[in-house]
């Protein structure tokens, strides 16, 4: 009888092979340490209402019985290690780093991609992109913003163009500077394996949100929601005009619209709350990295796309993670509002 492996290992094991690394590329390491060492963690139940579990009806980035066991929590989970690697010789072409025979995907793939799209140049230091990373904006500054700051001592260097939306403002906040390379030789190159939530890449998320707030957090609010928007993988909450006007009413809460706001506005909004709602998607990356460690989020879940990737956030600050799941709608889901309160009030 296979004995199956913790649920967070299992969701990091799954993301990992998005990233599309070659079994051999760590092998050609020259030299290879430790950065945050591996421990065993408890990893708290997610709060959610009795019936919840009923509702699902598929998830997304691990099975069924993975995710479910994530939600229930785990009683002694296995962290790894962080660890950094030193290459030589590896060059960088749209996105592909190779060493020798072995290679690493860096992005998701864009079609067919002949030659070169600029001049190589020669350079030592430390890549700190991750294939989620460029594929979604909350893997960007909850995930690859933390190994950046492993990469900076090194000489940070990134693959991504000049940032679109709300990422210059957020670089800019961070103080994160790094070069910007599409093709290149490093002579010495750093890679960092950063995706174990052990207790060093905690406190890294804890600066993170200090770089962020800069010791001034917005006043303390009961709750934010942050609406959804259009932009991104399309996931409509059928019903968030009223549930929105109903967590004003009822609780006090504030609600905010990152599409039509600015960073300093989403810090200001966000950095004192008790209580992050909304729709399960990056969009919460705007609450995640700035809410105070007391706070809990709440994410609503579409019935045929349930997933545990943002409670991995959550665990590695020791947040509270709950959910509400929703019910199969035209043209999307529905929540039900009394759902959501009164998985409020096992929060607030």
């Amino acid at each position: 009888m296979c004995v199956i492996r913790g649920a967070v290992a299992q969701v990091k094991d799954g993301l990992k092979r998005l990233v599309e690394t070659s079994p051999c590329l760590f092998d050609q390491a020259v030299e290879e340490w430790i950065v945050s060492p591996a421990t065993r963690l408890r990893r708290e139940a997610a709060v959610m209402l009795d019936n919840q579990m009923d509702r699902i009806r598929a998830t997304e980035f691990a099975p069924l019985n993975v995710v479910v066991q994530g939600l229930r929590g785990v009683d002694d989970e296995y962290v790894g290690p962080t660890t950094a690697r030193r290459f030589q010789g590896v060059r960088l072409c749209n996105g592909i780093l190779r060493c020798g025979r072995a290679r690493m995907h860096l992005e998701p793939r864009q079609g067919r991609r002949a030659g070169q799209d600029g001049s190589d140049i020669e350079l030592t230091g430390a890549i700190y992109d991750s294939w989620v990373g460029r594929k979604w904006f909350g893997n960007w500054l909850l995930d690859d913003c933390l190994t950046w700051m492993l990469a900076e001592p090194y000489g940070a260097v990134t693959i991504a163009p000049t940032g679109s939306g709300h990422v210059p403002d957020y670089e800019v906040r961070l103080g994160l500077k790094s070069q910007r390379v599409r093709n290149a030789h490093f002579s010495e190159l750093i890679l960092f394996d950063d995706l174990p939530n052990n207790p060093g890449k905690g406190e890294r998320a804890r600066a993170l949100r200090e770089r962020l707030v800069k010791g001034q957090p917005g006043p303390d609010v009961p709750g934010v929601l942050i609406r959804r928007g259009v932009k991104g993988t399309r996931r409509v909450l059928t019903n968030e005009d009223d549930l929105a006007d109903d967590l004003v009413r009822t609780c006090g809460f504030r609600v905010v619209e990152p599409e039509q706001a600015t960073v300093d506005e989403l810090v200001a909004a966000c950095s004192g709350a008790r209580v992050i709602v909304g729709v399960e998607g990056s969009q919460l990356a705007h609450g995640l990295a700035v809410m105070p460690d007391h706070a809990a989020l709440l994410t609503l879940q579409p019935p045929d796309r349930v997933t545990i990737a943002l409670k991995l956030m959550t665990d590695r600050r020791n947040q509270r993670f709950a959910a509400v799941i929703g019910e199969r709608a035209e043209g999307g889901f529905t929540v039900p509002a009394a759902d959501v309160r009164r998985t409020l009030d096992l929060l607030l």
